[in-house]
């Protein structure tokens, strides 16, 4: 039986970065691009619609001026450049980066005497154990659905949205961090997924 300690003392940081891997691993930004969606279509009905109405009113009739097409064209062209810039801040990470260091920053502030206490997490056969000075609990193995890896931590999920983030800063080598992602993954029998 291998037992490795971590002691972690968490910032903001930690979630706000750990929330955008995990977006990123379970491809979660459906909700994000209907909302997008659904204000392109308004967009479009409310300023592209009534000149495709007009052009298409002006044209049996031929009485469509060289103006009134410039102007047509003018709307178009801002049309089309509001709606590339929304889809590029739909798929990009722009919003949703700002709305989770937000709550999470709220969050450090109402809660900060919990956040600046120091974590241990203990990995053995059994689980994952957090001990905190007011208490403990175990994460059992086989609670975990994944093990996602990105460049400043370890994600273990649990259920949606919810997961432990596990800092590598908190480790104090290199060589630590490898012991502890062998340790996971053998003991949750599952790939690390490197994000």
């Amino acid at each position: 039986m291998e037992i490795f300690e971590v002691n972690v003392k968490y910032s903001p940081s930690d979630f706000v970065s750990a929330a955008l891997v995990y977006r990123k691993a379970v491809g979660d930004t459906k909700t994000f691009i209907i909302i997008v969606w659904v204000i392109v279509a308004f967009v479009f009905v409310s300023y592209l619609l009534p000149p495709l109405l007009a052009i298409l009113l002006c044209l049996p009739f031929r009485t469509c001026s060289a103006d009134t097409w410039q102007g047509f064209a003018r709307v178009g062209a801002i049309i089309i450049g509001g709606c590339v810039i929304l889809l590029l801040v739909a798929y990009s990470n722009i919003l949703y980066r700002l709305r989770m260091e937000y709550a999470y920053r709220l969050g450090f502030l109402k809660f900060k005497k919990e956040y600046e206490e120091s974590k241990k997490f203990i990995v053995n056969d059994e689980g994952l154990e957090l001990q905190e000075s007011s208490y403990k609990t175990t994460f059992y193995w086989k609670a975990f659905q994944q093990i996602i890896e990105s460049q400043n931590a370890f994600l273990l999920p649990r259920k949606k949205n919810q997961y432990i983030v596990i800092p590598k800063r908190a480790f104090n080598n290199p060589d630590d961090a490898i012991k502890f992602s062998e340790l996971i993954a053998t003991y949750t029998n599952q790939q690390i997924k490197k994000v």
